[in-house]
């Protein structure tokens, strides 16, 4: 028996929140949602909860906890198009990333062919209004939620320039999607690499355009995934990309529904789109999880690839997002999943583990063939997050933003050098920085700026593309994959 998935549904992805978390500090949930949760469950929930055995529990809270599976939970109206929005379905927007600068918002980047560029808005503009609706002083979320809105809708923004007079113009909102593949690269030796962020729609073949532009270069020797801290997302996108690895009929998942529903396992259907001889592996780390750990099961036990990094994060079951009443929906455990060989990598349920501690330790998730340490340069130097003060990273944080923008500033011509090398000084003037912090926290000072500036120039396929090709642990990847016997 073959199961038939529904990909706009059957979701296999890390909500890190709680049940109640996930209701987005809404108003708590009408008696009518209430009622309805306890029907959905009794109908669907994996271990066969009865009505009566769930009707002891009077609010939705109560009844959710008592199931012990933190990844059931009920989501609001707006927690829905939240996790609609990190699932990776399209949402209505200008097309601009976010953040947040002093008091005030501005645009981080901008996304080619959006209507944000269309418009002319550039990195680092200051927003300052939104339909005429000062939004100075607020955060982020709230002036995110004052952008979107449905597809064909209209705007007006107002941002600030440096240099330039306030700029005001009307933005016709458009499907605005999160890519699962943010970049790509071509590391030394001919080794490739794909960087998957989630699963969302459309993730096999954004996927399979990245593989196929690297195989267009003529000299790709071997392919890295890439999946850290990657969540999951669509289970049918996990299994489309395994199977482009694997021969017709090759076991990918196993399903175990709830009883008296039959196990089913998904084969591939159709011939691998790359070869065999072409050498593959798989990065996970402690924040991969569901349907990136289908992705590295299926291949490990295939045989096909070899899965390097730490420890998965250890997620084994099966959410579908069934509607309730008045906006209000649920994201329940419908299934548990299994690797080809019947290997369960679910962590369970732990007390001590209830706020998603990614690194507690449980004898679940995917282990990996060998082991590799995290890069340290991608993270500021564990010493300086230690020994320096709040306040002075509430600093460095300001002058690296403002860094930032000069560098991208002096990028725009192309060849002419940038004050790079100068930033980490600057950053750091008038802080108690030990010594023994003070140069491996400004390596980290550079590389991050020009991360950022690029991104910020040349958009987020030129920033992945420098960061794929200065981690340290997708060097010791590909250091492995040329040089196997060592």
């Amino acid at each position: 028996m073959t199961l038939r998935f529904r990909p706009s549904h059957l979701v296999l992805t890390l909500l890190a929140a709680s049940p109640a978390a996930a209701q987005q500090a809404d108003s708590m949930p009408p008696r009518a949602v209430v009622e309805a949760l306890r029907h959905v469950l009794a109908q669907g929930y994996v271990s066969g909860v009865s009505a009566d055995s769930l009707s002891r529990f009077t609010s939705a809270d109560t009844m959710l906890l008592a199931l012990k599976d933190r990844h059931t939970m009920l989501l609001s109206p707006r927690g829905l198009t939240a996790f609609q929005v990190m699932a990776g379905q399209h949402f209505g927007g200008i097309g601009a990333k976010l953040g947040s600068r002093r008091d005030t918002t501005y645009l981080t980047g901008i996304i080619p062919g959006s209507p944000a560029e269309r418009s002319g808005l550039q990195a680092f503009d200051r927003v300052v209004a939104v339909n005429d609706t000062s939004v100075v002083g607020k955060d982020v979320d709230a002036v995110v939620e004052r952008i979107r809105g449905p597809v064909g809708t209209s705007l007006t923004l107002t941002v600030i320039r440096p240099g330039a007079a306030p700029i005001k113009g009307p933005l016709t909102r458009a499907p605005v999607g999160i890519p699962s593949v943010p970049g790509m690269a071509m590391l030394d030796g001919g080794i490739g690499v794909v960087r998957l962020a989630q699963f969302g729609e459309g993730a096999a073949r954004e996927f399979a355009l990245a593989v196929d532009g690297l195989v267009e270069t003529g000299g790709l020797k071997g392919l890295i995934i890439d999946v850290r801290s990657n969540p999951g997302g669509l289970l049918e996108e996990a299994l489309t990309i395994s199977s482009l690895f694997l021969p017709p009929g090759a076991p990918l998942v196993e399903i175990r529904p709830r009883p008296p529903q039959a196990p089913a396992t998904q084969l591939t259907e159709r011939p691998a789109r790359y070869p065999p001889t072409l050498p593959l592996a798989v990065v996970v780390d402690e924040q991969s999880a569901s349907a990136a750990e289908v992705l590295a099961g299926a291949l490990q036990d295939a045989r096909r690839a070899k899965v390097f990094g730490r420890l998965s994060y250890g997620k084994g079951s099966v959410q579908q997002v069934v509607p309730l009443v008045d906006g209000w929906a649920v994201k329940m455990t419908i299934a548990k999943w299994y690797t080809p060989t019947g290997r369960g990598l679910d962590r369970g349920f732990d007390p001590a583990d209830s706020l998603l501690d990614v690194t507690a330790p449980h004898t679940g998730g995917v282990v990996p063939d060998v082991a590799t340490a995290p890069d340290t340069a991608a993270l500021p130097p564990r010493e300086a997050m230690t020994s320096l003060p709040e306040s002075s990273w509430l600093l460095i944080a300001e002058r690296l933003t403002d860094w930032t923008e000069t560098v991208s500033r002096e990028m725009a011509t192309p060849g002419a050098p940038t004050s790079v090398s100068k930033a980490p000084e600057a950053i750091l003037e008038g802080l108690d920085v030990p010594p023994d912090v003070k140069a491996p926290l400004s390596k980290w000072l550079a590389q991050r700026i020009t991360s950022q500036a690029m991104g910020a120039r040349f958009g987020q396929v030129a920033q992945e593309g420098y960061e794929l090709t200065h981690d340290q642990e997708l060097e010791a990847v590909r250091s492995y994959m040329a040089h196997p016997q060592k």
